[in-house]
């Protein structure tokens, strides 16, 4: 049945008259037209309103919906319904805008907001006029990249909302995106070329609106960011469609050459080809400086292409000949008895100096049998040197950790309420910085109960921490709604459950935000004092001062967080003092942990707490004889191992990394929580793996028995995991100790086959090379690696550091002109230089367990035939 009008207002709809609608609506007063809002969403069902075929003819309307019919509708629900009503309807911006205007309606509040997910040039129209308030963050960026997905057509979008849509534009290169939202997918997924991003940008750089200048410059800037490959694939391809002239890309020459350090195989041929066109332009050497990492590429093209450009610099300077053979040596690592003819070709026209035919000669294992006598006969009388082919690279001395309670590391408590606010907003929103949590559970502990003028000022705090959800089994965002939940029982005294009750880390959270609770009205004797989760010990002596026998009564897993907290090595005139605190099993374990004797009334969580700050990476004696070894990071010290595991199935045979710790022999509580960390504690979640860490900052053993089997699978298989990140992110403190099992979580992460976030992996090193952002190390730290012996070869007294003089993104530059070339530098692509099954390649020897401490570990071995590099 067609639609009949039941009243002048839907006629006016009927005939399309939007101008006719606005006149009745302002004749009518504001309780008339919200009572309209659920008539006018029926009008908007019958006549199909979002169908997606205009041209259809439906029954319950009776005639073709017209433009005019949709608009007018639109401005109906935009003046009467909510932001929520109004934004589904997705008027043009400018359109919007005049209604809003006009009536100053109800919809206003959190329009712009609401409207951003299918119509974010309306947002940004509405903030611009100071109609509605919207802020163009990363979530408004990423609802800009599935714009794709919204708009019927992205053209006639991009068009009309020109003006609107120009300023943010350039935002759609520094976000990367989530998996479903990025531009790769938008695209790939799009339906057709005129849907996607990359052929709209170019569309709209013909008609003016975009400058091609700038858009090379972006798509260049994303590209040094190294993001995964999927992601960064779309900026490749964006910049072949660009097609940028010689001169266009003459001024970003240097960047070129940096972007032959990449760890993405495309952004490397792209570079490539950059190079090659400016080759004539570019000096001799700075181009060699670049070919150098992309002869250790796995890709075969690659290394085709860095010989075809030695070769045109040879031609063009006959003295670079013996240097071009330095960098061509390089390559034979490559497995094709192609490629490595075609390097040896080369090295017989350029013939080879002293230094490099002694380089030649350690190659010479890793040369396929076919090409073996054409590189014999450049060899001549020189012979491989006696011993292993590789080449130890004197590293500078391992710096040692900063202090973790260095005065510039200190945790500076809110000066104003404002500032608290401030802390407790970003919190809600973003729980990645966990310095920031304790800095806020400290204030807000010590300030409550809050007085009601104060308390009022939390209201849009309080309003937003009762909207956080919570899934039991995510635990992504657990930490947000874990203080939301602090948040409202001490400013409102609104109590909440929580999910996560003794669930790992999440668990631990959980019982923390309680204890705080409950201990409301004074800072709390765990809250870390510096970066990391740190305690100074002269503030905890303090605190447990201010609280005299009463210390005894708090919860005994708020004391053992608070020992397991403190600063190691802080003994001396703190230790005097805290020998003075009344005498609880608390304040004795405190003396022990400072150096202090043994307590004659030992209880064995504050104990054991104790004895993993006095001794944090070796075992206690005194410990061991009262308590036995029992669990690791009890009494003893947890030396977690990575073995290689060889498994064979119907499908296939593999290897399958595997950690090795002594597990506890029967399940212990929280109240033991350094071996409690052992038992499924690490959430696949970034926060919750900060948090946990920093529950026993002075020794991240446990956290590394989780992350080497996980980072292990991605060298292998590109099993990589967002909250990987964390764990290279700890890494890059400076008061991280490099371990035994830390350094071969690094090599790891500089080999994995993914690449991870900025911080992360070879962003440990902080690397930078001129001309280039600061940032993740990349292919820069990749290339050290592969090229020196620094990832698996250390004996017992010289295991390989991180610490020390600064590297440029071009690597162990020095090391290699001298000839120091790793043949196995599939590193580069995450292929590990496997060791002996057996071996142990995450302690020196002098540290190894003794058998009933768990066998030795194993390095990673990659089952790959003809490999050789795996018998180096």
């Amino acid at each position: 049945m067609s639609f009949v009008p039941k009243n002048a207002l839907e006629t006016l709809i009927h005939a399309g008259d939007g101008e006719g609608v606005l006149n009745a609506l302002e004749r009518m007063d504001v309780q008339e037209r919200e009572a309209l809002t659920e008539r006018l969403s029926t009008v908007a069902d019958l006549m199909k309103y979002w169908w997606y075929d205009r041209e259809a003819v439906h029954a319950s309307w009776g005639m073709r919906t017209t433009d005019g019919q949709r608009d007018a509708v639109a401005v109906a629900m935009v003046v009467c319904g909510t932001a929520h009503d109004a934004a589904k309807y997705r008027l043009p911006a400018r359109r919007l805008v005049e209604v809003a205007r006009r009536f100053m309606p109800r919809s206003l509040d959190g329009l712009a907001k609401e409207s951003a997910f299918a119509n974010i040039a309306a947002s940004l129209a509405l903030a611009r006029e100071g109609l509605s308030e919207f802020t163009m963050d990363e979530e408004a960026v990423l609802r800009l990249i599935a714009l794709p997905r919204m708009v019927r057509s992205l053209r006639e979008y991009l068009v009309l909302h020109a003006e609107e849509l120009k300023p943010v534009l350039p935002l759609l290169f520094e976000v990367q995106g989530t998996g479903e939202d990025n531009l790769s997918a938008i695209d790939k997924y799009s339906g057709g070329e005129e849907r996607t991003w990359a052929w709209n940008l170019l569309r709209l750089c013909d008609d003016g609106v975009l400058d091609r200048a700038s858009l090379l410059a972006s798509c260049l800037d994303t590209l040094e960011q190294d993001w995964p490959q999927f992601r960064a694939g779309w900026f490749s391809r964006f910049h072949d469609m660009l097609a940028p002239t010689v001169d266009e890309m003459d001024v970003h020459s240097q960047r070129y050459l940096g972007l032959l350090h990449s760890r993405i195989p495309p952004t490397v041929t792209l570079a490539l080809k950059a190079v090659g066109k400016l080759a004539p332009r570019l000096e001799a050497r700075d181009v060699m400086d670049g070919l150098l990492p992309v002869m250790l590429s796995a890709v075969k093209a690659q290394i085709t292409g860095a010989l075809k450009l030695l070769d045109a610099l040879v031609k063009r300077d006959g003295r670079l000949r013996h240097e071009a053979a330095h960098i061509a040596l390089s390559g034979l690592q490559h497995p094709e008895p192609e490629v490595q003819m075609a390097i040896v070709t080369r090295l017989a026209q350029w013939g080879l100096d002293a230094p490099a035919r002694d380089a030649a000669a350690d190659m010479l294992p890793f040369v396929a049998a076919s090409v073996r006598p054409q590189f014999e006969q450049l060899l001549g009388d020189t012979q491989p040197a006696d011993g292993p082919v590789w080449r130890d690279i004197a590293l500078p001395p391992r710096a040692e950790p900063a202090t973790p309670v260095d005065p510039a590391r200190a945790l500076a408590a809110p000066a104003t309420l404002d500032d608290l606010i401030a802390i407790c907003a970003r919190l809600l929103e973003d729980e990645s910085d966990l310095d920031l949590l304790e800095i806020a559970i400290g204030a807000l502990a010590a300030a409550a109960p809050f007085a009601p003028d104060a308390a009022a000022r939390f209201a849009p705090l309080l309003k937003r921490a009762r909207k956080l959800k919570h899934d039991r089994w995510e635990y992504k965002g657990a930490v947000s709604y874990e203080f939301a939940r602090l948040l409202l029982a001490l400013v409102t005294g609104e109590q909440r459950e929580s999910p996560w009750e003794g669930k790992g880390a999440a668990g631990v959270l959980a019982e923390r935000i309680d204890d705080v609770i409950a201990g409301a009205g004074s800072v709390p004797l765990d809250t870390a004092t510096h970066r990391g989760g740190f305690i100074d010990a002269v503030t905890l002596v303090q605190r447990a001062a201010v609280l005299g026998p009463a210390v005894a009564e708090l919860p005994l897993r708020a004391q053992v967080r608070a020992l397991l907290r403190l600063a190691p090595g802080q003994g001396g005139s703190v230790l005097a003092t805290a020998e003075a605190l009344p005498a609880t099993p608390f304040s004795r374990a405190l003396c022990y942990a400072l150096g202090g004797d043994w307590p004659q009334q030992p209880v064995e969580a504050l104990c054991l707490a104790a004895a993993r700050i006095r001794y944090p990476h070796d075992d206690d004696p005194i410990a061991l004889t009262m308590f036995g070894a029992g669990v690791p990071d009890g009494a003893m010290a947890a030396v977690p191992h990575l073995r290689s595991e060889f498994v064979q199935s119907q499908y296939s045979d593999y290897y399958r990394a595997k950690r090795e710790v002594v597990p506890p022999p029967v399940p212990v509580t929280s109240e033991l929580l350094a071996p409690f960390r052992y038992q499924d504690f690490w959430q696949g979640s970034h926060s919750l793996v900060m948090f946990g860490a920093s529950l026993f900052p002075s020794s991240q053993e446990a956290m590394y028995a989780e992350a080497l089997p996980d980072v292990a699978m991605n060298v292998q298989y590109a099993e990589a995991r967002w909250h990987h990140a964390a764990y290279f992110r700890l890494l890059g403190e400076p008061v991280t100790k490099m371990t035994s099992a830390a350094t071969l979580l690094l090599a790891l992460g500089l080999m994995e086959k993914e690449p991870r976030p900025p911080g992360a992996g070879g962003g440990c090193f902080r690397l930078r090379q001129p001309g280039r952002p600061a940032g993740g190390g990349g292919a820069g730290a990749r290339t050290a690696a592969a090229q020196s012996r620094l990832l698996f070869q250390w004996t017992a007294g010289s295991e390989p550091g991180v610490g020390g003089e600064r590297r440029s993104r071009n690597g162990f530059r020095g090391a290699e002109r001298a000839g120091y070339t790793v043949p196995c530098a599939g590193a580069r692509y995450g292929k590990a230089a496997a060791v002996d099954a057996g071996t142990d390649v995450a302690a020196p020897p002098a540290a190894r367990r003794s058998s009933d401490r768990g066998a030795a570990g194993a390095g990673i071995d990659r089952k790959r035939e003809g490999d050789q590099g795996r018998h180096a």
